[in-house]
C-alpha cells in the first residue's frame, strides 16, 4: 500500500486550493482494525515517540485503502486543537468515502479526555452532514492505544 502524507495550500498569487504531497512510503498494512491503524502510525509517522501532540486525518476509499494522511493538528505536550472544518475539506478534497481520525498522547496516558470526547462527537455530527463514514478516532500512547470504535463511544 501506498502511504501519502498530503498538505493543503493556496496556490501561488491566488486564494485557490492545492494539494501537496509531502511524502510517500510503501507499507504493507492496513486501517481495518484500531490495532493495524496505531501500528502503521507507529511506524510510519513514529506517534508513539513525538514529545508534542500530533493529529492525523486518514482519508480512505470504500475497500480501505488509504487516500492519504494529512497532519490536521500539531499542539504542544499536552494538547493539539483541531478544526473540524479543516478535517472535513480534507476529507473531501482526497475523495474519501470513510475515515480516521488519530492522535497521541505524549503523557503516556491513552485514556480520551473531556475534550477528546467531545471533539469525537463533533467529527461524528459533521461527517453524518457529509455523508462521509467516520470509523473511528484512535488515541496512541506509548505502546498502548484507544479506540472510540472499540469502546463503542462512536
Amino acid at each position: 500500500m501506498r502511504i501519502k502524507k498530503l498538505q493543503v495550500v493556496y496556490e501561488p498569487g491566488s486564494r485557490n486550493l492545492a494539494i501537496v504531497r509531502e511524502n510517500a512510503v510503501n507499507y504493507n498494512g492496513c486501517f481495518c482494525s484500531p490495532d493495524l491503524v496505531a501500528s502503521t502510525m507507529r511506524d510510519v509517522f513514529h506517534a508513539h515517540q513525538l514529545a508534542d501532540e500530533h493529529a492525523w486525518a486518514i482519508g480512505l476509499d470504500v475497500h480501505l485503502h488509504c487516500r492519504g494522511i494529512f497532519e490536521v493538528a500539531h499542539g504542544g505536550g499536552d494538547h493539539a486543537l483541531l478544526n473540524v472544518r479543516e478535517i472535513m475539506r480534507d476529507m473531501l478534497l482526497v475523495d474519501a468515502v470513510s475515515f480516521i481520525v488519530v492522535h497521541n498522547h505524549p503523557s503516556g496516558n491513552v485514556k480520551p479526555s473531556a475534550d477528546d470526547q467531545e471533539l469525537t462527537a463533533e467529527i461524528a455530527k459533521a461527517s453524518k452532514i457529509l455523508n462521509l463514514s467516520f470509523l473511528d478516532h484512535v488515541i496512541i500512547a506509548g505502546n498502548d492505544n484507544y479506540s472510540f470504535r472499540r469502546d463503542e463511544k462512536l
